[in-house]
């Protein structure tokens, strides 16, 4: 009794590396992740019109980074085109309603150590004016 070895099955790993590409493109490449998502756009339509043996994998690797890579990208520019980035530009004088939401960790500096932790801001006043928002 014998068996034959078979291939592995290397969907879920493609589609994995495929979000972490398009994660990875549209957090540091903002400039250029129009250009990825539109050719994602066009490598799929060929797909499709192929009907190549592997299509719907390729198709739903080219998806899934398309849709990541734009779900960062909306989100970069949702946080660098927010009130609270506009008034740290500026060095403005601000005061903020917050929420702490990491556990703060100890940087070593020269003279002192700093201690820092994240914070999503939900209010913000400065420059005369008052937001309403969800930033970091």
């Amino acid at each position: 009794m014998s068996t034959s070895p078979t291939a592995a099955d290397l969907r879920m790993p493609l589609l994995a590396a495929a979000a972490w590409t398009g994660g990875l493109i549209g957090r540091l490449e903002t400039e250029r992740a129009g250009a990825v998502l539109l050719a994602v756009v066009a490598a799929a339509l060929v797909v499709r019109r192929c009907g190549l043996a592997g299509a719907r994998t390729l198709g739903a690797v080219l998806l899934v980074l398309g849709a990541v890579c734009g779900a960062a990208l909306l989100r970069g520019a949702q946080v660098e085109r927010s009130p609270v980035a506009d008034l740290a530009a500026e060095r403005a004088a601000v005061e903020i309603v917050a929420v702490v939401t990491s556990d703060p960790r100890r940087i070593q500096g020269g003279f002192e150590d700093t201690w820092i932790s994240r914070i999503e801001v939900r209010e913000v006043t400065g420059r005369g004016r008052t937001w309403s928002l969800r930033s970091p």
